[in-house]
């Protein structure tokens, strides 16, 4: 049962049964179990995570101009939220940006202290000739109400894009960033990786996964968590592929949180036992009991037709395999019509609460030609 509600680099409502809806209202306010929306203008790519305190802290795109990251916090397990912080920098909207993501960095990383938040961002997403994308890294001491600039994390070989860049920790201690190339002349794109040991410098750039065997095939949205046991299980999709599998949901693992295996293999799909699978955008969560919740943009049936239950649930492992099996869960924002463009569905943030009995979803939809954000909460079981 749903309590309450809740795009890559193009562009959605309804509620399910009997739920109060909740949003996230603008600078200074507080929003109660009302209007859903969580900016008033256009947001994109919504992370949320959890800090030791309970409090929810949350990052939005905001448009128009990609020109700003909002900040919010919820210190009600997700029930409100608040704006507490903004990060501004001209090359937002003079450059364009894309696939902000967020991270708590868990033990000190050279000049990052423990509790760090840290915030990636590509910037230059124009592809003109003299073009050249990068991740630059933010950071806040103070649980996201301000925030400076620390470095640029990697800029493009060329014109060619850096996209959705992922944060996590290597058993030796190192911050990893997990990013999608398309600099380089071996694949349309691919995924790489970089580390950081002193906060600032970002060095080893190797291959997550080429497959230079297809030069279209396009591995890109990378997500990184730990499993019960400490391995790293990395998710992500891969496009260019002929249907039904194209922007299909893959995964590898790691046990340092560097080394995934063979770069020029595709990896694991994830299916159900019904063959059911997400397409485009994949997100995993992994919850304090070992349980895995997968979800992504779009899901189909074994033969690539949209799913019936479409933008009404994701996925969970209660075996906390990626190998499942896997059953459906009501996902707390639900989406009425959902389509494969950049808005609709498009990269939710997911963050267990309550110690794992609870998920909040941050979603996004399109309405009235705006991508808003949306945001939920709902049983795990």
């Amino acid at each position: 049962m749903i309590r309450r509600t809740k795009t890559k680099r193009t562009y959605k409502h309804a509620l399910s049964r009997a739920a109060l809806l909740a949003t996230l209202a603008v600078m200074g306010t507080t929003s109660v179990a009302q209007a859903q929306t969580l900016l008033t203008s256009d947001a994109r790519y919504p992370r949320v995570r959890l800090l030791p305190s309970g409090e929810l802290i949350a990052s939005v795109l905001s448009f128009p101009g990609d020109d700003n990251i909002k900040i919010f916090s919820s210190t009600n397990s997700g029930a409100s939220f608040t704006q507490v912080g903004t990060i501004n920098d001209p090359e937002f909207q003079t450059l364009k940006s894309s696939s902000p993501n967020l991270f708590r960095v868990p033990q000190a990383v050279g000049s990052l202290a423990a509790g760090t938040l840290i915030l990636g961002i590509v910037v230059d997403t124009q592809k003109t000739v003299t073009s050249r994308a990068k991740i630059k890294i933010y950071k806040s001491t103070d649980d996201g109400r301000n925030w400076s600039f620390v470095s640029v994390a990697v800029s493009s070989a060329n014109s060619q894009g850096l996209w959705e860049p992922d944060f996590s920790m290597g058993t030796d201690g190192a911050l990893v960033m997990h990013y999608a190339d398309e600099s380089s002349s071996c694949c349309s794109q691919k995924l790489v990786r970089r580390r950081t040991y002193d906060g600032v410098n970002w060095i080893d750039q190797t291959n997550d996964v080429a497959l230079m065997s297809d030069f279209n095939l396009r591995p890109g949205m990378p997500v990184v968590s730990n499993l019960a046991d400490g391995t790293r299980l990395m998710t992500y999709e891969v496009c260019g592929q002929a249907a039904p599998l194209n922007c299909a949901t893959y995964y590898k693992t790691s046990t340092d949180g560097w080394n995934y295996g063979s770069t020029s293999t595709i990896g694991t799909r994830i299916t159900d036992s019904l063959g059911r699978f997400f397409s485009n955008t994949p997100v995993n969560k992994v919850l304090p009991d070992g349980s895995i919740l997968w979800i992504g943009q779009y899901m189909r049936v074994a033969d690539g037709s949209p799913s019936g239950l479409n933008g009404t649930v994701m996925f969970k492992s209660a075996s906390g395999s990626p190998n499942g099996p896997w059953a459906t869960l009501a996902a707390p924002v639900t989406l009425a019509n959902p389509v494969t463009n950049g808005c609709e569905g498009f990269s939710p943030g997911l963050q267990w609460v309550a110690s794992g009995a609870t998920i909040v979803e941050l979603q996004t939809r399109l309405e009235g030609g705006v991508c808003k954000v949306y945001f939920g909460s709902g049983p795990a079981n």
